[in-house]
């Protein structure tokens, strides 16, 4: 039985989406930094002499922050792989599960019209999982400069992420003549980091990321960063030598990583 003949009345749920519009980025930074006294501040990394010293400065104060973000998406995956046992043996859904459900799913861009088939499950497997530890941290590390760059101290930017929305970023000095794209203002950097997980567990450029990760977890190996690599490269418009610079990073601040854990 289809989960929609099952609870009808509880698809039909209507959802309001309300669009807020500011303009100047400026205005952005002044309302985050009064509304979110409570986010994590990024660090002034400057204030760390470049090298070591910054680079375990910089480990120090991310790896916890990424940490709990995978562990809240480990959280959803296992709930949509309960909800999945329960409909298929027949153990009664409350509304409430119902409702995450949809929310996790339009989160994910799943569509839930396919929830009883195949395909949608193993999307469900592809999407709704963890970002390497050492990948996410080497990301951040090369797109915010290890945390010195101004979109990363101006706009809690982290990881380079673009916004196409006119009056909602930061306009990037070195943009092209006729380009449109601004630097994302984030509210704090655990929106940030929240918001680079999310992109890479769903948008069609990171597909082979996606796939290789399904893979290790299939033939049941820990995660490899480094090959998991390969499948970032249409994050950079450097492309190949982007992920070789990540898997070169990865493979030489490993030890480093794990002692900071």
């Amino acid at each position: 039985m289809r989960l929609l003949e099952k609870y009808p009345v509880l698809f039909n749920i209507k959802r309001n989406i309300v669009t807020y519009r500011l303009g100047l980025a400026i205005t952005l930074i002044l309302l985050f930094s009064i509304t979110n006294t409570n986010a994590i501040q990024l660090p002034n990394f400057n204030n760390y002499q470049a090298g070591s010293e910054r680079k375990e400065a910089f480990y120090r104060f991310f790896i916890p922050i990424i940490t709990k973000e995978n562990e809240k998406i480990l959280k959803e995956r296992n709930f949509m792989l309960s909800f999945k046992f329960k409909y298929d043996n027949g153990i009664d859904i409350s509304v409430t599960e119902i409702r995450k459900f949809h929310e996790l799913a339009k989160r994910y861009k799943l569509k839930t019209k396919n929830f009883d088939k195949p395909e949608f499950w193993n999307e469900v497997n592809k999407r709704v999982d963890h970002i390497p530890l050492e990948i996410a941290l080497t990301q951040a590390a090369v797109e915010s400069g290890w945390g010195t760059s101004g979109f990363a101290r101006q706009a809690n930017n982290i990881f380079g992420v673009w916004t196409f929305k006119q009056g909602t970023g930061i306009v990037p000095k070195e943009r092209a003549p006729g380009a449109t794209h601004e630097v994302r203002i984030y509210d704090s950097v655990e929106a940030s980091i929240s918001s680079y997980m999310l992109n890479l567990n769903t948008n069609k450029a990171y597909r082979k990321f996606r796939d290789i990760r399904w893979e290790l977890r299939l033939e049941g190996v820990a995660m490899d960063p480094v090959l998991m690599c390969e499948g970032l490269k249409y994050y950079s418009q450097k492309k190949l030598e982007y992920v070789n610079l990540l898997q070169k990073m990865i493979r030489k601040d490993s030890d480093l990583i794990l002692e900071n854990k």
